[in-house]
C-alpha cells in the first residue's frame, strides 16, 4: 500500500485490499498476456504470428512471469525479456527492471532496475513509467517525490495502464499533489475498472459525482 498518499486514499485502499477479493496488488505485473497488449502500441493488439519476433518473445516472457499459459518461471521470463530488448522491442524494459528490483529470476540489482526503468521511459514504456512512479511514490531507493510520481503515472495512464489510472484517481481524490477533482478521479477509475479489479471495487465503495 502506498505510504505517501493522503488519508482518503489510505482508508479506501485499506478497506478494499483487506476484503476478500481477486483484485491484484497495485505493484503486480500484468495478469495475463492479454494485459501485456497495454504495453504494445495500440491499435496493434492481434496475437503475434512469428514465434521468433520481438513481440512474440515479449508475450511469452509475460506468460512465464505470471504463469498464465505456461508454468511460472521467472528465469525464463527474464531471458525472454532480455532477448526481446536485444531484438529491438522497446516495451519490455519496465517488466525486466521489476525482476531485477525484486530479485525474481535474476540476482537482485536495484541499480540495474533503475537503469532499465530509465531506458524504458526514454522509449515510452508504460510499465517503466508505472514502476518508477511507484518508487518515487514510496521513496524506495529514491527520495520520495509525489510530483514526479504523478508525472510518471500520468504518462503511463495515457497509455491505458489501469494501475497508473487507479493511482492517479487516488491522487485526484487526495488533492495533495494536484487540485482535488472527484470528477477526474471517477473518469480514471471507470477506465481502469475495465481490466483492473481493484479499480472496480473502489468505484463500488465511492459515491463520486456523475
Amino acid at each position: 500500500m502506498p505510504r505517501q498518499f493522503g488519508l482518503v486514499s489510505l482508508v479506501l485502499l485499506g478497506a478494499v485490499m483487506a476484503a476478500p477479493s481477486s483484485a491484484q496488488d497495485l505493484s503486480a505485473a500484468p495478469a495475463s498476456p492479454q494485459s501485456a497488449t497495454e504495453a504494445i502500441s495500440a491499435p496493434d493488439t492481434n496475437p503475434p504470428s512469428d514465434p521468433a519476433s520481438p513481440r512474440d518473445l515479449f508475450f511469452r516472457a509475460v506468460s512465464y512471469e505470471v504463469g498464465d499459459s505456461a508454468p511460472r518461471d521467472f528465469v525464463e521470463a527474464a531471458r525472454l525479456y532480455k532477448e526481446a530488448i536485444a531484438q529491438g522491442h522497446q516495451k519490455a524494459y519496465g517488466l525486466l527492471g521489476r525482476l531485477y528490483l525484486e530479485g525474481w529470476g535474476v540476482a537482485q540489482d536495484p541499480q540495474e532496475a533503475f537503469r532499465l526503468f530509465h531506458l524504458g521511459i526514454a522509449n515510452g514504456d508504460q510499465w517503466a513509467q508505472y514502476f518508477l512512479g511507484r518508487l518515487y511514490e514510496d521513496g524506495r531507493g529514491v527520495k520520495a517525490n509525489l510530483s514526479e510520481a504523478f508525472r510518471l503515472f500520468r504518462l503511463s495512464a495515457e497509455q491505458d495502464n489501469a494501475r497508473a489510472q487507479t493511482l492517479l484517481a487516488l491522487m485526484y481524490l487526495d488533492g495533495d499533489v494536484v487540485d482535488r477533482d472527484p470528477h477526474e478521479a471517477k473518469r480514471l477509475l471507470e477506465r481502469a475498472a475495465r481490466t483492473f479489479g481493484l479499480a472496480q471495487r473502489l468505484l463500488q465503495r465511492l459515491n463520486l459525482p456523475g
